[in-house]
Protein backbone atom coordinates (compact mmCIF):
# COMPACT_ATOMS: atom_id res chain seq x y z
CA UNK A 1 0.00 0.00 0.00
CA UNK A 2 2.70 2.17 0.88
CA UNK A 3 4.55 1.38 -2.21
CA UNK A 4 1.63 2.21 -4.43
CA UNK A 5 1.22 5.82 -2.26
CA UNK A 6 4.91 6.70 -3.65
CA UNK A 7 4.25 5.46 -7.25
CA UNK A 8 1.50 7.28 -7.35
CA UNK A 9 2.77 10.83 -5.30
CA UNK A 10 5.95 10.56 -8.06
CA UNK A 11 3.73 10.19 -10.81
CA UNK A 12 1.83 13.51 -9.35
CA UNK A 13 5.47 15.12 -8.85
CA UNK A 14 6.38 14.16 -12.58
CA UNK A 15 3.24 15.83 -14.01
CA UNK A 16 3.80 18.89 -11.92
CA UNK A 17 7.25 19.33 -13.10
CA UNK A 18 6.66 18.72 -16.44
CA UNK A 19 3.72 21.34 -16.25
CA UNK A 20 5.92 24.00 -14.82
CA UNK A 21 8.75 23.21 -17.09
CA UNK A 22 6.05 23.61 -20.46
CA UNK A 23 4.47 26.52 -18.80
CA UNK A 24 0.97 24.15 -19.15
CA UNK A 25 -1.07 26.36 -17.39
CA UNK A 26 -4.42 24.17 -17.73
CA UNK A 27 -2.81 21.21 -16.30
CA UNK A 28 -1.39 22.68 -13.50
CA UNK A 29 -4.49 24.41 -12.17
CA UNK A 30 -6.01 21.04 -12.25
CA UNK A 31 -2.95 19.25 -10.41
CA UNK A 32 -3.27 22.06 -7.60
CA UNK A 33 -7.35 21.98 -7.83
CA UNK A 34 -7.54 17.99 -7.74
CA UNK A 35 -4.89 17.60 -5.01
CA UNK A 36 -4.71 20.86 -2.75
CA UNK A 37 -1.76 19.57 -0.88
CA UNK A 38 0.52 18.96 -4.34
CA UNK A 39 2.87 21.88 -3.93
CA UNK A 40 3.26 21.23 -0.79
CA UNK A 41 4.41 17.80 -1.55
CA UNK A 42 6.68 19.22 -3.82
CA UNK A 43 8.22 21.08 -1.61
CA UNK A 44 9.00 18.20 0.93
CA UNK A 45 10.47 16.09 -2.07
CA UNK A 46 12.29 18.51 -4.14
CA UNK A 47 15.46 21.03 -3.30
CA UNK A 48 13.61 24.17 -3.72
CA UNK A 49 10.12 25.21 -3.87
CA UNK A 50 7.73 25.03 -7.29
CA UNK A 51 7.54 28.81 -7.24
CA UNK A 52 11.48 29.04 -6.90
CA UNK A 53 11.90 26.30 -9.91
CA UNK A 54 9.40 28.56 -11.83
CA UNK A 55 11.65 31.61 -11.56
CA UNK A 56 14.74 29.68 -11.98
CA UNK A 57 13.13 28.36 -15.45
CA UNK A 58 11.48 31.87 -16.28
CA UNK A 59 8.20 30.44 -16.40
CA UNK A 60 6.34 33.74 -15.58
CA UNK A 61 2.80 32.50 -16.34
CA UNK A 62 3.73 29.83 -14.01
CA UNK A 63 4.96 31.70 -10.76
CA UNK A 64 1.17 33.82 -11.56
CA UNK A 65 -0.83 30.76 -11.07
CA UNK A 66 1.87 29.10 -8.28
CA UNK A 67 1.51 32.57 -6.54
CA UNK A 68 -2.16 32.14 -6.29
CA UNK A 69 -1.85 29.41 -4.30
CA UNK A 70 1.02 29.70 -2.07
CA UNK A 71 2.27 33.21 -2.16
CA UNK A 72 4.26 32.48 1.28
CA UNK A 73 6.69 30.37 -1.33
CA UNK A 74 8.24 33.76 -2.43
CA UNK A 75 9.39 34.98 1.21
CA UNK A 76 11.87 31.86 1.62
CA UNK A 77 15.21 32.52 1.31
CA UNK A 78 17.46 30.58 -1.15
CA UNK A 79 20.77 31.52 -1.46
CA UNK A 80 23.25 33.44 0.89
CA UNK A 81 20.22 35.25 2.84
CA UNK A 82 18.39 36.55 0.14
CA UNK A 83 14.89 35.77 -1.31
CA UNK A 84 14.37 34.98 -4.98
CA UNK A 85 13.60 39.06 -5.46
CA UNK A 86 16.90 39.95 -3.72
CA UNK A 87 18.77 37.84 -6.72
CA UNK A 88 16.63 39.35 -9.24
CA UNK A 89 17.51 42.57 -7.94
CA UNK A 90 21.32 41.71 -8.02
CA UNK A 91 21.01 40.66 -11.60
CA UNK A 92 18.96 43.76 -12.92
CA UNK A 93 16.45 41.19 -13.79
CA UNK A 94 13.35 43.53 -14.51
CA UNK A 95 11.32 40.79 -15.81
CA UNK A 96 11.45 38.58 -12.97
CA UNK A 97 11.08 41.64 -10.36
CA UNK A 98 8.01 42.34 -12.32
CA UNK A 99 6.42 39.03 -12.01
CA UNK A 100 7.10 38.64 -8.19
CA UNK A 101 5.86 42.25 -7.12
CA UNK A 102 3.05 40.96 -8.51
CA UNK A 103 2.63 38.61 -6.24
CA UNK A 104 2.85 41.06 -2.88
CA UNK A 105 3.88 44.51 -3.02
CA UNK A 106 4.99 43.20 1.09
CA UNK A 107 8.13 41.09 -0.82
CA UNK A 108 9.44 45.16 -1.24
CA UNK A 109 9.86 44.80 2.17
CA UNK A 110 11.78 41.57 2.91
CA UNK A 111 15.09 42.00 4.53
CA UNK A 112 17.91 40.12 3.97
CA UNK A 113 19.42 37.78 6.73
CA UNK A 114 23.00 39.65 6.95
CA UNK A 115 22.69 43.21 6.10
CA UNK A 116 19.02 43.93 7.09
CA UNK A 117 18.56 45.39 2.73
CA UNK A 118 15.21 45.58 0.80
CA UNK A 119 14.94 44.57 -2.53
CA UNK A 120 15.14 48.57 -3.53
CA UNK A 121 18.68 48.88 -1.40
CA UNK A 122 19.74 45.65 -3.46
CA UNK A 123 19.12 47.19 -7.13
CA UNK A 124 20.78 50.41 -5.46
CA UNK A 125 23.84 49.02 -4.76
CA UNK A 126 24.27 47.04 -7.75
CA UNK A 127 23.25 50.02 -9.89
CA UNK A 128 19.85 48.60 -11.73
CA UNK A 129 17.86 51.58 -12.33
CA UNK A 130 15.05 49.81 -14.54
CA UNK A 131 14.52 47.64 -11.31
CA UNK A 132 14.18 50.69 -8.90
CA UNK A 133 11.46 52.24 -11.43
CA UNK A 134 9.57 48.98 -11.21
CA UNK A 135 9.78 48.57 -7.55
CA UNK A 136 9.15 51.98 -6.65
CA UNK A 137 5.72 51.68 -9.69
CA UNK A 138 4.60 48.76 -7.28
CA UNK A 139 5.66 49.86 -3.82
CA UNK A 140 6.22 53.64 -3.28
CA UNK A 141 6.47 53.21 0.38
CA UNK A 142 9.67 51.43 0.14
CA UNK A 143 12.03 54.47 -1.14
CA UNK A 144 11.58 55.80 2.60
CA UNK A 145 13.15 52.66 4.12
CA UNK A 146 16.71 53.30 5.82
CA UNK A 147 19.31 50.88 5.77
CA UNK A 148 20.32 49.58 9.69
CA UNK A 149 23.11 52.88 9.37
CA UNK A 150 20.20 55.24 9.24
CA UNK A 151 21.05 55.69 5.37
CA UNK A 152 18.72 56.86 3.02
CA UNK A 153 18.43 55.31 -0.92
CA UNK A 154 20.51 58.53 -1.55
CA UNK A 155 23.28 57.81 1.01
CA UNK A 156 23.63 54.35 -0.14
CA UNK A 157 23.53 55.60 -3.66
CA UNK A 158 26.60 57.89 -3.26
CA UNK A 159 28.42 55.83 -1.10
CA UNK A 160 28.49 52.90 -3.92
CA UNK A 161 29.28 55.91 -6.17
CA UNK A 162 25.83 55.27 -8.42
CA UNK A 163 25.83 58.47 -10.25
CA UNK A 164 23.27 57.48 -12.51
CA UNK A 165 21.30 55.34 -9.90
CA UNK A 166 21.64 58.73 -7.78
CA UNK A 167 19.73 60.54 -10.77
CA UNK A 168 16.93 57.70 -11.05
CA UNK A 169 15.93 57.99 -7.61
CA UNK A 170 16.25 61.96 -8.01
CA UNK A 171 13.42 61.33 -10.77
CA UNK A 172 11.06 59.06 -8.40
CA UNK A 173 11.29 60.70 -5.21
CA UNK A 174 10.09 64.15 -7.10
CA UNK A 175 7.32 62.25 -8.64
CA UNK A 176 6.87 61.11 -5.04
CA UNK A 177 6.85 64.24 -2.82
CA UNK A 178 10.09 62.60 -0.95
CA UNK A 179 12.69 65.57 -1.82
CA UNK A 180 12.85 65.95 1.99
CA UNK A 181 15.10 62.99 2.06
CA UNK A 182 18.06 64.69 0.65
CA UNK A 183 18.30 66.34 3.85
CA UNK A 184 18.20 63.72 5.65
CA UNK A 185 20.82 62.44 8.11
CA UNK A 186 22.26 59.11 8.32
CA UNK A 187 24.12 57.54 11.60
CA UNK A 188 27.06 59.81 11.31
CA UNK A 189 24.90 62.74 10.99
CA UNK A 190 25.86 63.30 6.73
CA UNK A 191 23.37 64.26 4.19
CA UNK A 192 23.87 62.88 0.45
CA UNK A 193 25.70 65.96 -0.13
CA UNK A 194 28.49 64.64 2.40
CA UNK A 195 29.03 61.51 0.80
CA UNK A 196 28.81 63.10 -2.70
CA UNK A 197 31.79 65.19 -2.06
CA UNK A 198 33.75 62.64 -0.15
CA UNK A 199 33.32 60.13 -3.05
CA UNK A 200 34.31 63.47 -5.41
CA UNK A 201 30.74 62.30 -7.47
CA UNK A 202 30.65 65.65 -9.50
CA UNK A 203 27.97 64.74 -11.39
CA UNK A 204 25.78 63.76 -8.30
CA UNK A 205 26.82 67.33 -6.10
CA UNK A 206 25.89 68.90 -9.73
CA UNK A 207 22.45 67.37 -9.70
CA UNK A 208 22.59 68.60 -5.56
CA UNK A 209 23.42 71.79 -6.20
CA UNK A 210 22.62 73.81 -9.56
CA UNK A 211 19.87 75.81 -8.92
CA UNK A 212 17.62 75.48 -12.00
CA UNK A 213 14.03 76.49 -12.63
CA UNK A 214 11.36 74.46 -14.77
CA UNK A 215 12.06 76.27 -17.33
CA UNK A 216 15.52 75.42 -17.59
CA UNK A 217 15.06 71.83 -16.70
CA UNK A 218 16.04 71.82 -13.17
CA UNK A 219 14.71 70.10 -9.88
CA UNK A 220 13.75 73.63 -8.17
CA UNK A 221 14.69 72.58 -4.23
CA UNK A 222 16.91 73.96 -2.30
CA UNK A 223 19.57 71.98 -0.63
CA UNK A 224 21.19 72.75 3.02
CA UNK A 225 24.82 73.26 1.90
CA UNK A 226 26.04 73.89 5.06
CA UNK A 227 24.80 71.35 7.02
CA UNK A 228 26.86 70.03 9.77
CA UNK A 229 27.41 66.06 10.15
CA UNK A 230 28.19 65.33 13.99
CA UNK A 231 31.95 66.13 13.92
CA UNK A 232 30.64 69.64 12.74
CA UNK A 233 31.65 69.49 9.40
CA UNK A 234 30.07 70.79 6.43
CA UNK A 235 30.49 69.23 2.90
CA UNK A 236 33.00 72.14 2.00
CA UNK A 237 35.02 71.00 5.32
CA UNK A 238 35.31 67.12 3.82
CA UNK A 239 36.04 68.47 0.41
CA UNK A 240 39.17 70.27 1.54
CA UNK A 241 40.58 67.04 3.79
CA UNK A 242 40.51 65.65 0.18
CA UNK A 243 44.51 64.91 -1.37
CA UNK A 244 43.53 65.22 -5.26
CA UNK A 245 40.18 66.91 -4.80
CA UNK A 246 37.68 67.82 -7.94
CA UNK A 247 38.16 71.70 -8.63
CA UNK A 248 34.11 71.70 -10.14
CA UNK A 249 33.14 70.38 -6.89
CA UNK A 250 34.64 72.87 -4.52
CA UNK A 251 33.12 75.57 -7.66
CA UNK A 252 30.14 74.79 -6.95
CA UNK A 253 30.44 74.21 -3.00
CA UNK A 254 31.83 78.15 -3.05
CA UNK A 255 29.04 79.04 -5.40
CA UNK A 256 25.86 77.51 -3.73
CA UNK A 257 27.26 79.14 -0.64
CA UNK A 258 29.32 76.94 1.02
CA UNK A 259 31.32 77.84 4.11
CA UNK A 260 33.67 75.74 6.17
CA UNK A 261 32.60 74.78 9.83
CA UNK A 262 34.08 77.52 12.37
CA UNK A 263 33.57 79.97 10.08
CA UNK A 264 29.76 79.29 10.46
CA UNK A 265 30.45 79.20 14.37
CA UNK A 266 32.10 82.39 13.94
CA UNK A 267 29.81 84.11 11.55
CA UNK A 268 26.29 82.64 12.20
CA UNK A 269 25.92 81.53 15.75
CA UNK A 270 28.17 83.40 18.01
CA UNK A 271 27.32 86.74 16.59
CA UNK A 272 23.85 86.74 17.35
CA UNK A 273 24.52 85.59 20.57
CA UNK A 274 26.83 88.14 21.78
CA UNK A 275 24.83 90.73 20.13
CA UNK A 276 21.93 89.52 22.02
CA UNK A 277 24.16 89.14 25.44
CA UNK A 278 25.38 92.79 24.41
CA UNK A 279 21.84 94.26 24.44
CA UNK A 280 21.18 92.30 27.82
CA UNK A 281 23.99 93.71 29.46
CA UNK A 282 22.96 97.10 28.58
CA UNK A 283 19.50 96.99 30.81
CA UNK A 284 21.45 96.17 34.31
CA UNK A 285 24.46 98.37 33.16
CA UNK A 286 22.20 101.39 32.67
CA UNK A 287 20.31 100.30 35.89
CA UNK A 288 23.25 99.97 38.06
CA UNK A 289 24.52 103.32 36.88
CA UNK A 290 21.16 105.41 37.72
CA UNK A 291 21.43 103.79 40.77
CA UNK A 292 24.78 104.84 42.43
CA UNK A 293 24.14 108.16 40.57
CA UNK A 294 20.88 109.33 42.30
CA UNK A 295 23.11 107.63 45.88
CA UNK A 296 25.89 110.11 45.42
CA UNK A 297 23.12 112.81 45.30
CA UNK A 298 21.45 112.27 48.01
CA UNK A 299 23.45 113.85 50.64
CA UNK A 300 22.83 117.16 48.52
CA UNK A 301 19.11 116.64 48.00
CA UNK A 302 18.60 115.96 51.66
CA UNK A 303 21.31 117.22 54.35
CA UNK A 304 19.51 117.63 57.46
CA UNK A 305 18.64 113.75 57.85
CA UNK A 306 22.33 112.43 57.54
CA UNK A 307 22.41 114.19 61.09
CA UNK A 308 19.64 112.16 62.12
CA UNK A 309 20.82 111.17 66.03
CA UNK A 310 21.95 108.25 66.68
CA UNK A 311 20.15 107.63 69.82
CA UNK A 312 17.00 108.49 68.00
CA UNK A 313 14.61 104.74 68.62
CA UNK A 314 11.70 104.48 66.51
CA UNK A 315 9.08 102.34 67.63
CA UNK A 316 8.11 99.33 64.79
CA UNK A 317 4.63 99.13 65.03
CA UNK A 318 3.88 103.07 65.21
CA UNK A 319 6.84 104.32 62.64
CA UNK A 320 8.47 101.80 60.59
CA UNK A 321 6.14 103.19 57.33
CA UNK A 322 5.17 106.19 58.25
CA UNK A 323 7.41 108.39 60.29
CA UNK A 324 11.21 107.17 58.84
CA UNK A 325 13.56 109.77 57.04
CA UNK A 326 12.41 109.76 53.37
CA UNK A 327 16.04 109.00 52.17
CA UNK A 328 15.65 105.96 54.10
CA UNK A 329 12.83 104.73 51.53
CA UNK A 330 14.73 106.24 48.58
CA UNK A 331 17.99 104.19 49.38
CA UNK A 332 16.02 101.13 50.01
CA UNK A 333 14.29 101.42 46.21
CA UNK A 334 17.58 102.11 45.12
CA UNK A 335 19.48 98.88 46.71
CA UNK A 336 16.84 96.50 45.79
CA UNK A 337 17.37 98.20 41.71
CA UNK A 338 20.97 97.76 42.36
CA UNK A 339 21.02 94.09 43.85
CA UNK A 340 18.70 93.01 41.09
CA UNK A 341 20.51 94.86 37.93
CA UNK A 342 23.64 93.63 39.88
CA UNK A 343 23.09 89.94 40.38
CA UNK A 344 21.20 89.96 36.93
CA UNK A 345 24.91 91.08 35.35
CA UNK A 346 26.92 88.72 36.81
CA UNK A 347 25.02 86.20 34.97
CA UNK A 348 25.25 87.18 31.79
CA UNK A 349 28.84 88.07 32.26
CA UNK A 350 29.65 83.99 33.74
CA UNK A 351 29.93 83.03 29.77
CA UNK A 352 32.17 85.56 29.00
CA UNK A 353 35.50 84.19 28.06
CA UNK A 354 37.20 86.78 30.94
CA UNK A 355 34.30 86.20 33.52
CA UNK A 356 36.62 85.45 36.57
CA UNK A 357 38.07 89.20 36.12
CA UNK A 358 34.51 90.68 34.91
CA UNK A 359 32.66 88.60 38.02
CA UNK A 360 35.21 90.23 40.38
CA UNK A 361 34.74 93.57 39.08
CA UNK A 362 31.04 93.37 39.41
CA UNK A 363 31.58 92.20 43.38
CA UNK A 364 33.95 95.01 43.86
CA UNK A 365 31.43 97.65 42.56
CA UNK A 366 28.57 95.94 44.65
CA UNK A 367 31.31 96.07 47.59
CA UNK A 368 31.75 99.67 47.17
CA UNK A 369 28.29 100.41 46.76
CA UNK A 370 27.68 98.97 49.99
CA UNK A 371 30.11 100.88 51.98
CA UNK A 372 28.91 103.97 50.36
CA UNK A 373 25.33 103.45 51.63
CA UNK A 374 26.52 102.84 55.04
CA UNK A 375 28.46 106.45 55.10
CA UNK A 376 25.01 108.50 53.56
CA UNK A 377 22.21 105.90 55.80
CA UNK A 378 20.93 107.87 57.99
CA UNK A 379 21.80 106.74 61.54
CA UNK A 380 18.57 105.63 64.00
CA UNK A 381 17.60 102.34 65.86
CA UNK A 382 14.33 100.33 65.30
CA UNK A 383 13.43 98.65 68.30
CA UNK A 384 11.26 95.25 67.84
CA UNK A 385 10.61 93.85 70.84
CA UNK A 386 13.79 93.94 73.18
CA UNK A 387 15.65 94.22 70.08
CA UNK A 388 17.50 96.95 68.35
CA UNK A 389 18.03 96.93 64.71
CA UNK A 390 20.09 99.76 63.42
CA UNK A 391 18.98 101.73 60.19
CA UNK A 392 21.35 100.03 58.24
CA UNK A 393 20.52 96.32 58.28
CA UNK A 394 17.01 97.36 58.51
CA UNK A 395 17.54 99.16 54.96
CA UNK A 396 18.79 95.73 53.74
CA UNK A 397 16.73 93.33 55.50
CA UNK A 398 13.95 95.21 53.70
CA UNK A 399 15.67 95.25 50.15
CA UNK A 400 15.94 91.27 50.51
CA UNK A 401 12.36 90.60 51.80
CA UNK A 402 11.23 92.91 48.58
CA UNK A 403 13.57 90.88 46.47
CA UNK A 404 11.91 87.64 47.75
CA UNK A 405 8.84 89.02 48.00
CA UNK A 406 9.12 89.95 44.14
CA UNK A 407 10.39 86.55 43.25
CA UNK A 408 7.95 84.58 44.50
CA UNK A 409 4.80 86.46 43.32
CA UNK A 410 6.22 86.22 40.05
CA UNK A 411 6.53 82.06 40.72
CA UNK A 412 2.66 81.89 41.92
CA UNK A 413 1.80 84.02 39.04
CA UNK A 414 3.14 81.50 36.89
CA UNK A 415 2.65 78.81 38.21
CA UNK A 416 -1.44 79.98 37.97
CA UNK A 417 -0.96 80.91 34.63
CA UNK A 418 0.07 77.52 33.31
CA UNK A 419 -2.88 75.62 35.54
CA UNK A 420 -5.56 78.54 34.22
CA UNK A 421 -3.93 77.51 30.65
CA UNK A 422 -4.03 73.51 31.20
CA UNK A 423 -7.41 74.07 32.83
CA UNK A 424 -8.46 75.88 29.52
CA UNK A 425 -7.01 73.53 27.45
Amino acid sequence: MAARTTTSNSSVLSSLYNAIENEDIRTLKSLCSNNPEILNLATKNWPKNPLILACKLRKFGVIAEIGMWKPEFAIEKIQDGYSILHLACIRGDVEMVRALVRLSSQLCFLKDEYYSMIPLHMAIKYGHGDVIRELLLSCPESIEKLTTQKETVFHLAANKCQSDTFEVLLDEAMKLNQQHLLHQRDRQGNTALHIAVSNQLVRVVKLLLTELNSETGGHGFIIRVNAKNKKGETALDLYNQIPNRAPEIGHLLHVAGGREGYLLQQKQSFPNLRNAKNDLLVVPAIFIGLAISITCCLPTLFPKENFVASQIVFQYIDRVFQDLPLVFYIMSSLTVVFTISTGFLAVLLCSFPCRCLLLLAAVATFIVYALFMYYIVPKFFIRIGSHYVPSFYLMWILAVAFIFLGAQSILVWKCLSMQSYDFAK
